[in-house]
């Protein structure tokens, strides 16, 4: 919220999401290839390497990163020219890359995700990424299950090896997840924007939900019938791939309408969305066998097609009447770019968007915005 303007936020969110689930992909991969020739346990020590890689990087690069666009805003102190002192002020306690806070401020940070999560909008939205989130979790578990148990037995018979080669059908499915994410996150809700006047509203971010709300359930649907009729292993890589787009396309889409429904709360609704999108998903560790015993593999995952479909419905509610549930969100907390105008045409019929100038009265006087 801080370094991108609203008509960039679409591919930012996708973006940084994707990052952060892409982790749930790449850790059966390589830990498939690392069982392959090695004892199980060596999977943890492996990684002490990206952990470490990553420390070091949090610490030359990671910068404070507010920019204030409101003259009401806070402004920051001062950065540090020098890269040592720069890293000391950053790392260290104190209050010399941020403004202080009181312990009042201090509290209100601390039940602001609880009053965001009750907020209507936010139990729809965090319901898709929860049910969504959660049985792409279980489909990663699931998938050595079913795939390494020996044929005699109703498996796949396949080696840790070959198990780690099938994930690439997860990383495909992520790596067609940020392409789509790119090319529709930002445009799709600009379109639908610029059809009703170039008016903005939260709810047209929705609309980049229409594709996993669709591909969900069919992938979930697919996966359950390939392991209920043990049909070729394929039809549950398609499965698998459909699942793994779906939900990583769509919880930064989830996420993203509702920290935009909560500006300067961002931290907070982000919060309680990463605890709606986790829930599930270590929930699922505890019920999932009796759930099994019940029912079979393969009407779990057709159970879960229809629970992905109903959370997907509770969207469409949004996407239909979502400037209706906002009135019910806390007072205190509301704020968004409603009404904004985020597009204009010029004198030669060429449309540009404004949104980048908000806040830069001199930048949009050069530019012929302002």
């Amino acid at each position: 919220m801080d370094m991108f303007f609203l008509h960039q936020r679409g591919r930012a969110f996708v973006s940084l999401e994707i990052s952060l689930l892409s982790a749930v992909i790449v850790s059966p991969t390589l830990g498939g290839f690392i069982v392959q020739t090695r004892p199980w346990t060596y999977t943890f020590w492996w990684t002490l390497a990206p952990i470490g890689l990553a420390l070091l990087l949090v610490f030359i690069f990671l910068e404070q990163s507010s920019f204030p666009r409101q003259k009401s805003a806070k402004f920051y102190p001062e950065k540090q020219n020098s890269f040592l002192k720069n890293r000391v002020a950053t790392f260290l306690p104190g209050n010399r890359v941020t403004t202080g806070t009181t312990a009042r401020e201090v509290l209100g940070s601390a039940v602001a995700p609880i009053v965001i999560g009750i907020a209507p909008i936010t139990i729809l939205a965090g319901l898709y990424a929860f049910v969504a989130f959660g049985f792409t979790i279980l489909l990663n578990l699931i998938n050595t299950i079913i795939l390494q148990t020996p044929k005699v037995a109703g498996g796949y018979g396949f080696s840790p090896l070959g198990n780690a080669l099938f994930q690439f059908t997860a990383w495909t499915g992520v790596i067609a997840a940020q392409l789509a994410g790119w090319a529709l996150g930002d445009r799709l809700p600009l379109w639908a924007s610029r059809r009703r006047g170039g008016i903005w509203h939260p709810e047209y971010r929705l609309y980049n939900m229409l594709l996993p709300a669709l591909l969900g359930p069919i992938g979930l649907g697919l996966y359950g019938a390939g392991v209920q009729y043990h049909l070729h292993f394929m039809v549950l890589a398609l499965g698998f791939f459909l699942v793994t787009f779906a939900s990583t396309l769509a919880v930064p889409v989830c996420l993203n309408y509702v920290v935009e429904c909560f500006i300067t709360s961002a931290n907070a609704a982000a919060v309680i969305m990463n605890a709606y999108r986790l829930a599930f998903a270590i929930a699922l560790g505890f019920f999932f066998l009796p759930w099994e015993s019940k029912v079979g593999v393969g009407w779990v995952f057709g159970m879960a097609a229809f629970f992905d479909l109903g959370a997907a419905l509770g969207v469409g509610v949004l996407l239909w009447k979502g400037r209706t549930l906002r009135r019910f969100n806390p007072r205190s907390l509301q704020a968004t770019e409603e009404g904004e105008k985020i597009a204009i045409v010029d004198q030669q019929g060429r449309e540009e968007s404004v949104m980048a100038y908000e806040g830069n009265e001199t930048l949009a006087k050069e530019t012929g915005v302002a």
